[in-house]
């Protein structure tokens, strides 16, 4: 006999029952499988497992670390710990990229002032061309008399000193006056 479910109908309008036939050959593997656990016990190393896997182990009262369940809470705290390093590079990876974003963002920040700065002398050497250009157009328009009357003043000047000098010279000699 052999461990099956069988439903039918026990009328044609009444809803299904259920009838469970169980067999003596499966009940013998279980039990020798319980014997083969209970033969090969190892105690459960509590330095291998994390705080919730411990808790889940004496929640369960799991004590033979052969135990399924017990092998199976290991595989799933190793996934956890894999997970939580995975995890824990990750945020290492973004921190690192955060600070990379910041040097980014202050090598734009000089940039941009360095461009201002050039913008602004490009602004200071445009209004010297301006200048310069205004100035040579005025001397362009001067004649050539204005030219020479403008490199002769300092020497007009001077010999107007000069004789100034002269007469006081003079007028103090005849005069008398000291």
């Amino acid at each position: 006999m052999d461990r099956r479910t069988r439903m039918f109908p026990s009328k044609p309008n009444e809803k299904s029952r259920c009838e469970m036939i169980v067999s003596s050959e499966n009940t013998d593997k279980q039990v020798g499988r319980l014997t083969e656990y209970a033969e090969s016990f190892r105690p459960i190393d509590r330095k291998e497992f994390s705080e919730t896997a411990l808790s889940l182990i004496d929640r369960y009262g799991i004590d033979n670390a052969n135990d399924p369940m017990a092998t199976f809470i290991a595989i799933a705290d190793q996934m956890n710990a894999s997970q939580r390093e995975a995890v824990s590079q990750f945020e290492a990876a973004t921190a690192l990229a955060g600070v990379e974003f910041g040097r980014i963002d202050l090598a734009l920040g000089k940039a941009e002032e360095t461009q201002k700065r050039v913008e602004a002398l490009i602004k200071t050497l445009d209004k010297m061309q301006k200048d310069f250009t205004s100035a040579t157009n005025r001397i362009r328009e001067r004649s050539n008399f204005d030219i020479v009357l403008n490199h002769l003043t300092p020497f007009i000047y001077g010999i107007f000193g000069a004789l100034i000098t002269l007469l006081v010279v003079f007028v103090i000699l005849r005069l008398k006056i000291l």
